[in-house]
């Protein structure tokens, strides 16, 4: 995995670039967004992006390329995934009512740290620029921070939290060796937040946040919408604002499949979007600098991408309505049976929110 030239710290701030069959990759770990560029995407057109006009791209002050559009992105695909999610651990400090670590999908197994290094193996052979630490809690974990040095070496890491147990100190060692954390919270009542997540989750998260925002650390929340939330996203906007985190990713809740969570919580893909447009509406209305950036992910219609390590050994593929298990990575990870990653499936807008994805490709047209 080559670094591009960035500016800031080279572990956290480096722009990672990978290959693809028709151009590159391009993963930012300050915004954590992805780039695609396609090479030659035209007639005749055997120009290749190299590292330095992709800087200018990022930069704003590329000439002679453009951004590209759907069908001329239809084509774009690659069979690795782009992110890893290993779980350092399943236990958790809170019950959320609709969590899959409930309905025996993961085990209780803690990886030791060999086990670990094996992990992070796979991650470099795949040239797979980031690593997601969850769970269960991973500050559960005592040598959690140690695990996030270690992979910092080789990865971009994120560490998702309930933020229950950080402390100051952990932020600012984290600091070290992260660009953006994310952090769990349902909702800007505390009450509605709390019934779901567990007691003391809304106090913990607050607190969290405040103590990565205090160690210059960026916070992205992560917040499930459910039958509870769903009229009230605008609430939790407009206190995610306050606060200073610089984005919210919305997740459509849905049911397990194997019945065991609190399915009366889970929506329609077609309630989730419209609960996602009113929230960002009424923010839009609401202030006049709004410098919150909304995603969201529908397991229905997104995923794909990225790929769960499990602690026991077994490798899950987020997609579509499932998450299906494509292989081992103790012994040799074979992805052989691992879906074709379409980036198109990121393209799905809603009014304010952005996929997180930018495509471009040299000025011209496809029947230049």
């Amino acid at each position: 995995m080559s670094p591009i030239p960035s500016v800031g710290c080279a572990k956290t701030h480096t722009l990672r670039l990978r290959r693809e069959r028709w151009g590159s990759t391009v993963y930012d770990p300050v915004t954590d967004l992805y780039w695609a560029f396609a090479d030659g995407p035209f007639k005749g057109d055997q120009r290749q992006f190299d590292l330095g006009v992709i800087s200018e791209v990022i930069s704003g002050s590329a000439v002679g390329v453009r951004r590209l559009q759907g069908d001329e992105i239809a084509h774009l695909s690659t069979t690795s995934p782009l992110s890893f999610l290993w779980s350092p651990t399943q236990i958790c400090n809170i019950g959320c009512k609709y969590c899959f670590a409930d309905d025996g999908i993961f085990s209780k197994y803690r990886p030791t740290a060999d086990e670990f290094a094996r992990a992070l193996d796979v991650v470099r052979e795949l040239k797979v620029p980031r690593l997601d630490f969850s769970g269960g809690e991973p500050f559960l974990r005592r040598d959690l921070l140690q695990l996030v040095a270690r992979a910092s070496e080789t990865v971009v890491p994120v560490v998702t939290t309930n933020g229950m147990l950080v402390r100051a100190e952990h932020a600012r060692e984290l600091s070290h060796y992260c660009s953006i954390v994310q952090v769990s919270l349902d909702s800007a009542d505390e009450r509605t937040n709390d019934s779901v997540r567990g007691s003391g989750s809304y106090k913990g998260a607050l607190a969290a946040i405040k103590h990565f925002r205090d160690a210059g650390l960026r916070v992205r929340v992560f917040t499930v919408v459910h039958r509870a939330n769903a009229d009230e996203l605008h609430h939790l906007l407009f206190l995610l604002q306050r606060e200073g985190v610089v984005e919210c990713k919305f997740i459509k809740c849905m049911p397990s499949r194997t019945g065991k969570s609190d399915v009366a919580l889970a929506i329609s893909s077609e309630r989730f979007e419209a609960a996602v447009k009113d929230g960002v509406e009424r923010l839009r209305q609401g202030t006049e600098t709004a410098k919150l950036t909304v995603r969201t992910l529908d397991y229905d219609r997104d995923g794909g991408g990225c790929v769960i390590l499990e602690e026991d050994g077994a490798v899950y593929q987020m997609g579509p309505s499932r998450m299906r298990r494509v292989g081992i990575w103790r012994d040799a990870l074979d992805l052989s049976s691992f879906d074709y990653y379409h980036y198109r499936q990121h393209l799905h807008y809603y009014v304010g929110v952005h996929s997180g994805w930018q495509f471009y490709g040299w000025e011209g047209r496809a029947d230049d």
